[in-house]
């Protein structure tokens, strides 16, 4: 397992960092150091460092349009005001702080919404082009879409053999001819072992731990964030990955509604995308709002390949192949405290190295909403 980091320096900087209400803070990274000494401040329950390696858009200090992948940059999880989202589902903020070690990464927005992973890290990027008789895919992986940050950070092409990996388009098995087509963008996965992560009614996330939306301020998740489940997408410019204008179709708390965001980014898996990926209805969603905003800023999307999800009874889990990794709400287990759980478990199989193709969907312009 990865151990946590204890760090005076960090906690130091923390201390005389500026405000996150000075700027904005968005990207995707790995988390480098955790600080669970600072759970004791009197509005957080942890702080932790991420390696960038995506720059949805940052402002603060250093972190201009000078700035470059691989720079460090600070987060906390706050008792107000954070959407916590660990391995595709909500949860609780102790509970997420209390989860998260080096090696983890995904999406983060200042302190607000943070989308974690304990699956391995994977590429992610668009098909330029396939060599069949080598067996490669060439991506172009992007490190941002923001134009101020681009010409520090260019997309950079990398040449993958996919030489004894399986092959899909997105859940189904799919020749490597039609998974790796012009345009198609690719999730490279390592080799994993199986993970099973375990949630019971004390990691369950509340409303409560974000403000009002009416009271909404700099900074803070408002209440109207949630689950939700994508029905349909239209874009003004369904290619564009980050700040689109969409309207997006959703189903919540039994209710279909038509929400019109301004300025809105897709994150799938993890991993930022443009409406033409993002669209493929009935995926699960967190929607993620602030300030006293009323439509999300945010979408974080969830694959249809990434994990079997249903409510059991302890000791009613799947079969589970070779050496495994225990989750009981967030954290490291074993396999009899799992087992001996009722909750809702989250089965990431065992599988050698992986290639999931997603195939771009026709996105209709924006409507008048109804």
């Amino acid at each position: 397992m990865m151990r946590t980091v204890y760090s005076l320096a960090f906690a130091a900087w923390f201390a005389g960092a500026a405000d996150a209400s000075a700027a904005t803070m968005a990207y995707g990274g790995e988390i480098t150091k955790v600080d669970v000494a600072a759970a004791n401040d009197k509005t957080g329950l942890g702080r932790f460092s991420v390696e960038i390696d995506y720059y949805d858009y940052c402002s603060r200090g250093s972190f201009g349009k000078e700035s470059t992948v691989g720079a460090e940059a600070q987060q906390r999880v706050m008792k107000l005001g954070t959407v916590c989202v660990l391995n595709g589902e909500l949860m609780n903020a102790p509970h997420f702080a209390a989860a998260l070690a080096p090696g983890q990464w995904g999406y983060f927005y200042e302190d607000t919404w943070q989308n974690v992973y304990t699956t391995p890290n994977f590429t992610w990027g668009e098909v330029i082009s396939h060599d069949a008789a080598k067996q490669t895919v060439t991506l172009r992986v992007h490190r941002t879409h923001k134009e101020i940050h681009l010409a520090k950070n260019p997309p950079v092409e990398e040449v993958i053999s996919y030489a004894g990996a399986g092959v899909q388009l997105e859940h189904e098995n799919a020749p490597p001819g039609e998974a790796f087509e012009l345009g198609n963008w690719v999730q490279v996965h390592p080799e994993r072992a199986t993970i099973v992560d375990m949630r019971t009614a004390a990691s369950k996330w509340s409303r409560s731990e974000w403000v009002p939306q009416a009271e909404g301020k700099r900074g803070f998740a408002n209440d109207l964030s949630g689950p939700a489940l994508i029905k349909a997408v239209r874009a003004d410019d369904a290619d564009k990955v980050i700040d689109n204008r969409v309207q997006i179709d959703v189903q919540r708390e039994g209710k279909l509604e038509t929400i019109d965001c301004r300025s809105t980014t897709f994150v799938l898996d993890g991993k930022l995308c443009p409406p033409t990926i993002a669209a493929r209805a009935d995926r699960e969603a967190v929607l993620c709002y602030y300030r006293k905003d009323k439509a999300p800023h945010k979408i974080f999307l969830r694959s249809l390949v990434e994990g079997n999800r249903a409510e059991l009874p302890g000791g009613d889990l799947p079969p589970v192949e070779g050496e495994a990794t225990w989750l009981l709400d967030g954290q490291p287990s074993d396999r009899g405290s799992v087992e001996s759980a009722t909750g809702r478990v989250t089965v990431f199989p065992q599988r050698g190295r992986t290639f999931i193709a997603f195939r771009p969907y026709e996105v209709p312009a924006v409507s008048k909403k109804k």
